[in-house]
């Protein structure tokens, strides 16, 4: 049955809607699009162990649930015959023998395969866990079905489940044109009108790539402030107007443009290069719009805040910033003028002692304040970085640090 398009918010609101019923989730969307990850991310939230398993490298049904075959021997070893094996397949949610330590652990994407912890009759123990079948449209119907059968019933040969294991598949349609040499229509028993999965399209959202991208450490400052205030009108990926960037994509690109250091000031033929490599030739709309937005985009002038014309709202405008004041004050050092006047100093004790919000709200719609010590801690790096943290001018920024910390540990302190 089909349902619609959601984004992650209205797929984790319909999750939680079916996590007592007999019906399971099946998300369709474009590569890169985050079916995976909000697959993952909805079972951290819940507590839940995800178990991943590529189902596109299965060839049969006897696939799901490792049937196989053993040597039998007598007492002199030798060859008797061959026999079945009953197997707990590597991604069964149950408890097995951590590898290293012996402990008994739950099955995810770090222990499967393990040896199965067993009681003293010899019998597993099953527990709840998200069991996540991607690629799923890659295999023929035979196994579609399979996967079916055992999602309803949650009994795994002689074994049954868990009651709290649920069920979830992924794929890309046979109607898309690029993937249809590649996967097979799923079974109308599946996603039908009375099919046994709820089928949910996942749809392009920049709120939650600008999220991700905020939260990402290994994308610097200049790109995070970038996203944040052109990604939405930017338009990467509309199927209907065949722009096709992934936000997967995106982020891969923003990650290899940060560690290149590129920005606005610092984006060459090496920088497009990257981009064109990351988002293919078939985007090159969307890439000119992407560059000529580079090109222009400005970040909080220097000069402006120590005027006191401007001050940023956002920490990773302020983060930007800082690199701003640092290049105004190497400038000026390297002119031999005055470093700051009385005003210029008071404006930027200002823009120092700020307190700035992340740009990301809390689950009641507040904004979320940034840490004073992490943006000291970015101030001291430039201005070390500048080989100007010696001066007088900045002296008081010490104090400052240590006052941060000093809260930091009072807050911290739990009777």
């Amino acid at each position: 049955m089909y349902l619609g398009e959601v984004d992650y918010p209205k797929f984790k609101a319909l999750a939680d809607a079916f996590a007592n019923n007999s019906v399971s989730i099946a998300l369709e969307g474009g590569a890169g699009l985050g079916k995976t990850s909000m697959i993952e991310a909805y079972a951290r939230e819940r507590g839940l162990p995800c178990i991943t398993v590529a189902v596109g490298v299965w060839s049969d049904p006897a696939s799901i649930v490792e049937f196989g075959f053993g040597v039998s021997t007598d007492e002199g070893g030798r060859v008797k015959g061959i026999v079945s094996e009953d197997k707990i397949p590597a991604w069964a949610p149950c408890y097995r023998i951590d590898a290293k330590t012996g402990a008994k652990v739950k099955t995810d994407k770090n222990t499967m395969g393990y040896k199965v912890w067993t009681d003293a009759y010899g019998s597993p123990e099953f527990h709840p866990a998200i069991v996540f079948f991607d690629e799923f449209s890659a295999p023929r119907a035979e196994l579609q079905n399979a996967i079916l059968t055992l999602a309803l019933t949650k009994k795994l040969k002689n074994w049954t489940l868990d009651k709290g294991t649920r069920f979830f598949v992924a794929y890309n349609s046979a109607k898309r044109i690029e993937f249809a040499p590649f996967v097979h229509k799923i079974s109308p028993a599946l996603v039908g009108n009375n099919g046994r999965f709820v089928e949910l399209k996942v749809k392009y959202n920049p709120e939650t790539i600008i999220e991700y991208v905020l939260k990402d450490a290994g994308i610097t400052d200049f790109w995070k402030g970038f996203t944040e205030k052109n990604l939405r009108v930017l338009d990467i990926y509309n199927e209907e107007k065949g722009r096709k960037v992934s936000p997967r994509s995106y982020c891969e690109m923003l990650k290899a443009l940060s560690t290149g250091k590129y920005d606005n000031v610092n984006f060459n033929a090496v920088a497009e290069t990257i981009c064109f490599a990351l988002t293919g030739e078939q985007n090159s709309q969307v890439l000119d719009a992407f560059i000529e937005r580079v090109k222009t985009y400005t970040t909080f002038n220097g000069e402006d805040i120590l005027s006191g014309k401007v001050m940023p709202d956002t920490q990773i405008d302020a983060n930007c910033a800082v690199k701003e004041l640092c290049n105004v004050f190497m400038n000026r050092i390297a002119k031999k003028v005055t470093l700051m006047s009385a005003k210029e100093r008071k404006c930027f004790e200002t823009f120092v002692k700020k307190t700035y919000v992340t740009g990301t709200k809390d689950a009641d719609g507040a904004d979320i304040v940034s840490s004073k010590k992490e943006f000291l801690e970015v101030i001291k790096a430039n201005l070390i970085e500048s080989d100007i943290m010696h001066r007088t001018e900045f002296a008081f920024i010490a104090g400052l640090k240590d006052e941060s910390e000093r809260k930091n540990n009072e807050e911290s302190f739990e009777f």
